[in-house]
């Protein structure tokens, strides 16, 4: 499924890189430098119960620079 979520703040990054396990995300966010940090680096998530962290790769754009049809649309 090819998902847009539409910001990149604490939940967007959470959805964002939980689904990109098994969808194509894209993160869409006003930040340039946020958008290059993710497209870089990806998403590290913590999980606190079983002391590890997984880094998740969902595809990141600048507002007004997206323009693809999608499945899911996530505000």
């Amino acid at each position: 499924m090819k998902i847009a979520i539409i910001g990149a703040g604490a939940l967007g990054l959470l959805y964002g890189g939980l689904l990109s396990y098994q969808n194509e995300v894209h993160l869409i966010d006003v930040v340039k430098d946020k958008v290059d940090l993710i497209n870089e680096k990806g998403v590290t998530i913590y999980d606190e119960e079983y002391k590890s962290k997984v880094t998740y790769y969902p595809k990141a754009h600048l507002s007004g620079t997206f323009n693809e049809n999608v499945d899911l649309v996530m505000v």
